[in-house]
């Protein structure tokens, strides 16, 4: 911990009274659909590849979460569905949040495109039937709040590799086994976010921060360090290793955000938490940058 840069803040710790909360979603529609409008309204989950992509679609109900809520995490779990040869020839896969939910397994739709990239490229994938399978997502990677105030979040899998190679996962039936969304969530309190690609732009954004300034810290990886010594002393930060007070920006009224362009030698992949300095109130944990 830099001790000279956090020397400055100028009262005791205060907790943050900020609610964090976790919601199961069980799919509510699914369905495949090409890159050349092709339409698949079965209950199988597709990301598949012969001479064009064939990508799968799953859609859940976000009405549980409230519109202002900061998303902490998200994981999907989808469920292998054994047979057909697959997984066939190695598929390598990731998720992509998608922003047109128009589609249903009842229509004819065009492919509705794809958004921000939400995994790494997943392979090796189970042969047996009913395997669970978890994607974690990246939350920093999108902007979640056309998702809360529509209620509806759709995620595309697709098969990047283009060569014929495809897995299938069961779809959003009741039976035997719909793909499930587990989201960790934060309302009220101090929150932060993270939006944009690194190396490139990248923007902090923060609301319940009340007037005044706050600090920005940056860590090299989630975990605890406690402030040594000074104003703030005791206060537990949610980051450690190298941990050092970035900035100190004025907090806009309450809510606001900051852009930055970041290269590749920068801060890619590390932290960052927020701290008021009237009160040493702490934001929740963001990142990776």
């Amino acid at each position: 911990m830099n001790r000279i840069l956090l020397s400055g803040f100028v009262m005791a710790a205060m907790a943050s009274t900020a609610t964090a909360q976790i919601i199961e979603l069980t799919a509510i529609d699914s369905k495949s659909i090409s890159d050349t409008h092709e339409n698949w309204n079965d209950n199988r989950f597709r990301a598949y590849w012969s001479n064009r992509h064939v990508d799968g679609f799953v859609k859940f109900d976000f009405s549980g979460i409230p519109d202002g809520a900061q998303i902490m995490s998200m994981s999907l779990r989808t469920f292998h569905e054994e047979g057909f040869g697959n997984p066939a020839n190695d598929p390598q896969v990731r998720l992509y949040r998608v922003a047109n939910d128009s589609w249903a397994r009842t229509q004819s739709d065009s492919h509705p495109g794809l958004n921000e990239v939400l995994t790494p490229v997943h392979n090796g994938f189970p042969f047996g039937n009913l395997v669970p399978w978890d994607w974690d997502i990246d939350v920093s990677a999108a902007d979640w709040s056309q998702d809360l105030a529509d209620d509806r979040l759709s995620i595309c899998m697709r098969n990047v590799q283009t060569s014929y190679s495809y897995v299938y996962w069961y779809g959003s039936d009741p039976n035997p086994a719909p793909p499930v969304l587990t989201v960790e969530y934060r309302t009220g309190g101090f929150t932060i976010r993270l939006t944009g690609q690194c190396p490139g732009q990248k923007t902090l954004a923060w609301d319940g921060a009340g007037s005044g300034q706050m600090g920005i810290i940056i860590g090299n990886s989630q975990g605890t360090t406690t402030i040594p010594s000074g104003h703030c002393e005791g206060t537990q930060l949610g980051i450690q290793g190298s941990v050092t007070l970035y900035n100190i920006i004025g907090t806009q009224g309450g809510s606001g955000q900051v852009s930055q362009s970041i290269g590749s030698g920068g801060r890619c992949g590390r932290w960052i938490q927020c701290i008021k300095i009237n009160d040493c109130a702490l934001s929740n944990v963001a990142g990776p940058i």
